[in-house]
């Protein structure tokens, strides 16, 4: 019989597999709490989370992705990003000295 006190040490940024895929606990929690209709919320103070009822007006979260283009140019991509994204608040920020672009899209909009 395996013990459940060395999963309760466990840090949130081992990672666990799920079906061939490594993900960290955060994660497949997050993912767990969305299935359900719910979230989780931090405390800036205290860096502990509380799980809340979604609200289904509120917009969904922003996420902030930097994405390395190797064949194509920051400003040939830019108007093509910038078509993809829906959300209002959604930006991208070029950086022609590092051929990266970072975005910033609702956690909708899948990105890798």
């Amino acid at each position: 019989m395996v013990s459940p006190m060395p999963m309760a040490r466990s840090s949130p940024n081992r990672r666990c597999p799920s079906a061939g895929r490594h993900i960290t606990a955060e994660h497949a929690l997050s993912a767990l709490l969305d299935n359900y209709g719910l979230q989780m919320v931090s405390d800036a103070k205290t860096k502990i989370f509380r799980v809340t009822i979604k609200d289904p007006a509120a917009p969904p979260p922003l996420v902030t992705r930097v994405i390395q283009l190797k064949y194509m140019s920051v400003s040939n991509m830019m108007s093509a990003a910038m078509s993809a994204m829906t959300d209002k608040r959604s930006k991208v920020v070029p950086d022609t000295r590092t051929s990266q672009m970072i975005v910033v899209p609702p956690n909708r909009n899948k990105l890798p």
